[in-house]
């Protein structure tokens, strides 16, 4: 019996020692990216999702009336309540991360859904989910449950 309980203390400990130190590396990793990315990555911490990391960004780029009727930026506006139209032409930019307590997150929340958060500088325009290919609100709603009468 105390054998059994040695290990289960050493097993929890060594979860806690692993956990705490991926929470340090997490930490550093947030801690070093661009202020750009900064500001979206706390915007999805204040949006109540955990920011488990950044990978990558994507851009400038830019869009109009014409494309905006075409993918992907038609697949990313259709989930939005934001009007794209002051957007036009203004240089844009993209933030990629994965988080987790997310409603499209598998298994309570804990698995990892990717979240895009579009950008004007240091300025969130609008965010969304992407999650087996298909785009989704910042939320996980699909564009019928966006834009439901209500």
């Amino acid at each position: 019996m105390k054998l059994k309980m040695k290990v289960l203390v050493s097993l929890i400990l060594s979860f806690l020692i692993l956990y705490t130190g991926a929470m340090s590396l997490r930490s550093l990793h947030l801690n070093s990216l661009s202020e750009s990315s900064q500001a979206a990555a706390q915007f999805l911490e204040e949006e109540g999702f955990n920011v488990m990391y950044h990978s990558g960004h994507y851009g400038p780029y830019f869009f109009d009336s014409l494309s905006i009727m075409e993918d992907p930026h038609l697949n990313v506006w259709e989930v939005q309540t934001v009007n794209p139209e002051p957007y036009f032409g203004m240089e844009l930019h993209n933030e990629f991360f994965k988080v987790n307590r997310h409603p499209l997150s598998s298994f309570f929340g804990l698995g990892p859904t990717s979240v895009v958060v579009m950008m004007s500088g240091n300025d969130i325009i609008t965010a969304y989910s992407i999650k087996r290919g298909m785009i989704y609100s910042l939320y996980g709603e699909t564009r019928e449950e966006v834009h439901r009468e209500k």
